[in-house]
């Protein structure tokens, strides 16, 4: 599927008719604005006469769905992975500037207050709202996918899929009325009694244990785990220091983690002020069609249907994906020494996409100060290459197309 521009920039509907593109781009009269996805320019003038395309998504945590259908078929479908290790960077940031401080270095003004960000999210008075940085960024992620695919295809209507979920419903599906003010730790004085007593106060070794108990983090919370309950779990203290020893393991805990619930339901709610003409539809709807035309779970199926599709032929999958943009060093700010601040972006990033030896590879890394590239083909260990034997297919963007 080719995408078509028109000469004032407005989208064409795409075509497959290879051959005229071709003919097209030989005789000058288009010209390529994007190879991923493949999108020309008409550079004569022509008819906007276009069909009334809806564009329908299925929002998501990690990832995402998205599909745009006429009334006779399906012009794009995609699945869509979605960062998931902001939280984790952020953290690792924290840590380095941490360490600063504790260093012999020289003096460097606080510059924590420096930049103001006027406003966020649905924000109307100029104050920023609270919202973390990591789910900011999958709401702008959505809104993103919007806007490239009204880039490049006429669409009329968009349609987003709008889930709430019921946190105390899905902890207790029997809650009602007044329960609601009575949450699972209601009538603890705090976390770890409460964790206690749902553990009987019995070690989950159950045999040659201490009589001293201890509350554990099943993912321990320097991977990001939880103070929540379902990542708490009751351990004598003899069987606490041989976890944190590695001498025993606890296996498979059961413990439901409402994690991505929580924020989509955050999520969701700012998506629809990021995009005030969507149309809004809910999951009971999208799963009673889909069972009803007898199609798959999946995101971009989901999506399909949230546009309103039926018996359309449906397009072929593009697998896509969103991927870090910057990488910026931490400068060691040390008197007399080289600093480790990086000065120019190397010409080859990391997903690019590259030739050596007559193949294709994807950049994972560079080295050596970009004098070598790392390079994947997702099958061979990856290796590093010097970058002058190495060319340039296409530079990816932050979304790029995985498949």
């Amino acid at each position: 599927m080719v995408y078509v521009i028109d000469k004032d920039g407005n989208p064409l509907m795409p075509t497959d008719r290879h051959r005229k593109v071709r003919l097209w781009l030989k005789k000058g009269e288009a010209k390529i604005i994007s190879h991923r996805p493949f999108t020309i320019q008409l550079l004569f003038t022509t008819g906007n006469k276009v069909q009334d395309l809806r564009f329908g998504m299925d929002p998501g945590y990690a990832n995402a769905g998205v599909s745009v259908i006429s009334d006779k078929r399906e012009y794009f479908r995609a699945e869509v992975e979605l960062r998931t290790d902001i939280t984790k960077k952020l953290i690792e940031r924290k840590m380095y500037r941490r360490g600063r401080r504790q260093r012999n270095i020289r003096y460097r003004q606080a510059r924590f207050l420096n930049r103001k960000r006027p406003g966020a999210i649905g924000a109307t008075d100029g104050k920023r709202k609270a919202i973390p940085q990591s789910l900011e960024h999958k709401v702008l992620s959505h809104q993103k996918l919007v806007t490239l695919a009204k880039k490049v295809l006429p669409i009329k209507e968009v349609f987003v899929e709008r889930n709430s979920f019921d946190m105390h419903k899905m902890k207790n599906p029997d809650v009602n009325g007044v329960l609601y003010q009575k949450g699972e730790q209601y009538g603890y004085e705090n976390t770890k009694a409460y964790v206690l007593a749902r553990d009987k106060h019995t070690c989950y070794f159950k045999k040659g244990c201490d009589a001293t108990l201890h509350v554990h983090h099943i993912i321990f919370r320097r991977n990001q785990g939880s103070d929540a309950p379902w990542n708490l779990i009751t351990l004598c203290e003899k069987h606490h220091d041989l976890l944190h020893e590695g001498k025993v393991s606890l296996g498979k805990v059961v413990h439901q983690s409402y994690k991505e619930a929580t924020a989509m339901n955050l999520v969701r709610s700012q998506l629809f002020k990021l995009l005030p003409e969507a149309k809004e539809t809910f999951g009971y709807i999208t799963k009673a069609k889909r069972l009803e035309l007898k199609l798959e779970k999946r995101h971009s199926n989901d999506a399909f249907v949230i546009a309103g599709g039926t018996t359309q032929t449906r397009a072929p999958l593009t697998k896509m994906a969103f991927k870090r943009k910057n990488n910026r060093c931490l400068q060691l700010n040390r008197d007399g020494y080289k600093p480790s601040i990086r000065r120019k972006r190397y010409p080859l990033q990391p997903k690019d996409l590259v030739r050596w030896n007559g193949r294709l590879y994807r950049v994972k890394g560079t080295q050596n100060y970009g004098a070598y590239v790392v390079l994947d083909d997702g099958a061979t260990k990856p290796s590093p290459k010097n970058i002058k034997n190495v060319e340039l297919v296409f530079h990816e963007k932050t979304l790029y197309v995985v498949n």
